[in-house]
């Protein structure tokens, strides 16, 4: 089983941040949030916002209901942090809509469909966190390892893969990119979508 004690840990640590675009209040309420869950200055260009994590409860089987689009064994840090948390809202830097198994499978089927590819596993993209902006962090396949890495809404998925495009890799390892929201704070890589200016 893996250790996700220090994720667990910072869940109730509250962190604020300065959104010079004042977009986060709406991201709240996209993810379906309650503003309420949020301390909240929203001046209308921007905004002050503070808040914690905020954890959906576990899944029973994240394997199995996964399994036809991994087209192989789901890797074990991610499926033991679904049996913990069947996903949430990661408020770290740039805020993460960490999808529910349910919707990790409708959003991978509606992005598929929207660009004619085939709905049966198995993949080689597959996104499991909204940054917004239709941008997802995501898995995709680099020979035969799973890499978390930055899709950008603006690539077609093969150039995501390899090329001049290729997604950059943000970690080797679902727990390794939880580790470096904690460690980091949510940066991003360059070019990526701006993270919020925290607020000591």
């Amino acid at each position: 089983m893996t250790d996700y004690s220090r994720f667990e840990a910072s869940i109730g640590e509250r962190r604020s941040y300065h959104d010079e675009w004042g977009s986060l209040p709406t991201q709240i309420e996209r993810a379906g949030l309650p503003r309420t869950r949020f301390l909240i200055i929203d001046r209308g260009t921007d905004a002050d916002v503070a808040g914690f994590n905020v954890m959906n409860p576990g899944h029973p089987n994240p394997d199995e209901s996964l399994r036809p689009y991994f087209g192989e064994i789901v890797p074990n840090d991610f499926a033991d942090f679904y049996k913990r948390w069947n996903g949430g809202y990661l408020f770290y830097g740039v805020p993460h809509n960490l999808l529910s198994i349910e919707k990790i499978i409708m959003e991978n089927k509606d992005f598929r469909k929207s660009r004619k590819q085939a709905l049966e596993g198995p993949w080689e993209i597959i996104r499991f966190a909204d940054i917004g902006h239709n941008d997802f962090v995501g898995y995709r396949k680099k020979g035969d390892k799973w890499v978390v890495s930055l899709l950008r809404n603006e690539y077609p998925d093969e150039w995501l893969l390899a090329g001049d495009f290729e997604a950059p890799i943000l970690a080797p390892s679902f727990s390794e990119w939880i580790g470096r929201l904690i460690e980091t704070d949510g940066a991003m890589p360059s070019g990526s979508p701006a993270s919020m200016r925290r607020i000591i």
